[in-house]
């Protein structure tokens, strides 16, 4: 990965986050789940940069189909807000929506452009693979996930709160600044040794003659933090990469 510029984030300033935090407590607000917490905390810091909010119909509908954007832009995975049918019955395209974590803290809001119904099961099969509940992400989809999608651009307040491994917790462009400073020109994600799947990357990047600069990134979503506590403790030389080549980060992201 090239080090390139800054990532454009959707936070607002610290003066305009107050002002915004008083009248969103005026707004109709919805207690985002510990996956929406992750997703809007990667929107809001750049982390799924080119998205400026949750997906709306017509992206929705071409990532699905296509692993693009409506505009052509590469995106595999389609990155939605889940309500129950209760809330999206509440409001209408247009209007604005306070999103809040699990402690009622308001960490952004959401102007609804877009409110539908998707058709699951298409979107397990062109997704996932197939509508197969054995897969967890597709067993996720139907009896979890709400039945209603609202999509729309993000204003960002602030991040969410974290209380375990703070020091790890490096937002895209303060990684960015960092491979700057060492003057690393070359960063790959070798994948999570801990899960299968993760690990010929890991091989690769252990064994092949020409090192990148590497960057170990442990998932540290709600659900896999357990697999990875030993790697974002550890640095990346304890895994077998070179001394000194690269960092162990933690990314809030829940795997799909």
């Amino acid at each position: 990965m090239q080090v390139l510029a800054p990532i454009p984030e959707l936070y607002v300033s610290y003066d305009s986050a107050q002002k915004l935090k008083i009248d969103a407590g005026d707004l109709p607000s919805w207690d985002l789940s510990p996956r929406q917490i992750c997703d809007l905390e990667l929107l809001m810091n750049g982390g799924f940069n080119p998205l400026k909010g949750f997906l709306g119909r017509e992206d929705y509908d071409s990532v699905v189909s296509t692993m693009r954007l409506a505009d052509g832009t590469l995106w595999p995975m389609p990155i939605t807000l889940d309500v129950s049918q209760e809330f999206a019955d509440s409001i209408a395209e247009g209007q604005d929506i306070a999103l809040r974590d699990q402690e009622g803290v308001i960490l952004g809001t959401m102007s609804v452009t877009d409110k539908w119904s998707p058709d699951k099961s298409l979107e397990a099969d062109q997704v996932f693979g197939a509508d197969d509940a054995a897969h967890p992400a597709v067993n996720y989809l139907h009896n979890t996930a709400g039945p209603v999608y609202l999509g729309g651009p993000i204003t960002g307040i602030q991040p969410p709160t974290h209380y375990d491994f703070r020091a790890r917790r490096d937002t895209p462009n303060e990684m960015r600044a960092y491979f700057r400073k060492m003057g690393w020109r070359r960063a790959g994600g070798p994948g999570e040794p801990a899960d299968p799947s993760g690990r010929r990357h890991d091989e690769t990047g252990r064994h092949r003659p020409f090192h990148p600069r590497a960057l170990l990134r442990g998932g540290a979503g709600p659900v896999p933090l357990c697999h990875h506590q030993h790697e974002l403790a550890e640095p990346c030389d304890a895994h077998g990469w070179p001394t000194r080549s690269g960092l162990a980060r933690a990314d809030p992201q829940e795997p799909r």
